[in-house]
């Protein structure tokens, strides 16, 4: 008995040195982890009062301590197994990062070393270029902005669609496409509402959004260039659920105003063949961000370009507000380009020739865009 209470004090010691290691781990382990890591420490703890009543032998506390450590390698690995599967991809570290990096710009060199890709026509050079980095194949594009030097421009040959993403607020600060009549008339997928971050900012080693910085933030995962314009293919729709063509959305945005103007584009879409998209959110001064530091953009923008039944060239755009709540359709939100150009500091459709985007961009032509 004097031996078993002699070893009391230095047990209360041992379980404070351990109670503080636990607080220190427990901050130090990712918020995901942390519930499996409390139910691990609970088993523990719940093992060890058992051990001292019992006063086991040497030989059964080793064996109940390896036990505890292939518990503890088996839900490490469950863990593992889960982030798999909610976000489809595990960290890279840099070494991969770099080796990514390294491929892909050997890519693009033998994509703009091609001899041939100068005689093929536009469309086809977009449809066959590569992910990644923006190409020349894609550098007189209708659908594209002006571009900086500094913007990060990624092309998804997938989707048919090109970013410029935003690492500070993660996610594109526009997404261009071309829709056509056979992109509505075709439905070969379903929508697969798998969100994942995009590979592309993954290689580049930019910050990315995460599935889970959207849950319970009351906003919605809004689409730039949305699922239903993309279903010639189940890859290619998935290929829409990448983070970086996702913004927060209000859902009285999201599911009215929005989808509805998003809707009415596919009716242009069939009614003139082939429009040319631009989407976008408007940052504020200083905006609002959702954990992880995804940015809620005040507003949302789509710039449309088209040729009417004359052949004339028509450009439309529409600024939304990102509010709890919006009064009127979409067609109370139409402007002309050239007022949204001054709003958001871009120069949309800057492929056409100087004339014809001043006459399409200096006014809005509502006959047009019924």
């Amino acid at each position: 008995m004097c031996g078993f209470r002699s070893d009391r004090r230095p047990f209360r010691v041992r379980c404070g040195a351990g109670i503080i290691g636990t607080k220190i781990v427990f901050y130090a382990v990712p918020p995901k982890f942390r519930v499996g890591f409390l139910i691990f420490v609970f088993m523990a703890r719940r093992n060890t009062k058992r051990s001292r009543r019992s006063a086991p032998v040497r030989g059964d506390r080793r064996n109940r301590l390896w036990g505890w450590l292939l518990f503890g390698c088996l839900a490490v690995v469950c863990l593992v197994a889960y982030d798999w599967t909610l976000h489809g991809r595990l960290t890279l570290p840099e070494r991969g990062r770099s080796e990514l990096r390294r491929l892909g710009r050997q890519w693009e060199q033998l994509a703009a070393a091609e001899p041939a890709a100068a005689a093929r026509p536009e469309a086809a050079l977009r449809e066959q270029a590569p992910a990644g980095r923006e190409s020349e194949a894609a550098a007189g594009a209708l659908e594209l902005p002006a571009i900086d030097p500094d913007d990060l421009i990624l092309r998804h040959g997938e989707g048919r669609y090109t970013l410029c993403y935003d690492s500070l607020y993660r996610q594109a600060s526009w997404v261009a496409y071309v829709l056509t009549r056979t992109d509505v008339a075709t439905v070969a997928a379903d929508r697969s509402n798998r969100f994942v971050p995009d590979p592309l900012v993954v290689a580049e080693g930019y910050p990315t959004a995460e599935t889970g910085d959207y849950r319970n933030s009351g906003y919605d995962r809004g689409h730039l260039c949305p699922s239903a314009d993309r279903r010639r293919s189940q890859r290619e729709n998935d290929c829409t659920f990448y983070l970086s063509n996702i913004a927060p959305q209000t859902p009285a945005l999201n599911r009215g105003v929005w989808r509805r103007l998003e809707e009415q584009v596919r009716r242009w879409a069939e009614r003139y063949d082939t429009l040319y998209v631009v989407t976008g959110g408007i940052m504020g001064d200083a905006p609002d961000t959702l954990r992880g530091g995804v940015g809620i953009p005040d507003r949302f923008y789509k710039a449309l370009l088209t040729r009417d039944g004359q052949g004339v060239w028509r450009a439309a755009a529409y600024v939304l507000p990102n509010a709890v709540h919006i009064t009127g359709d979409y067609a109370d939100y139409a402007v002309a380009v050239d007022s949204l150009e001054m709003l958001t500091g871009l120069d949309f459709f800057c492929s056409l020739p100087d004339s014809l985007e001043t006459a399409a961009e200096r006014r809005f032509v509502s006959d047009c865009w019924r």
